[in-house]
């Protein structure tokens, strides 16, 4: 399974595992963080 990003700038990142559950928690973690983040801006 392949997550991530794919187009114009030089942030683009990919992940690959074979592993499915590896894929989903790593893309809610990572989502979890970026929430967290955005709070912190807001306050």
């Amino acid at each position: 399974m392949i997550t991530g990003e794919y187009g114009e700038g030089s942030m683009n990142t990919a992940l690959y595992s074979g592993q499915k559950n590896f894929v989903e928690l790593y893309k809610t973690a990572l989502s979890n963080e970026i929430e967290l983040l955005t709070l912190k801006e807001e306050n």
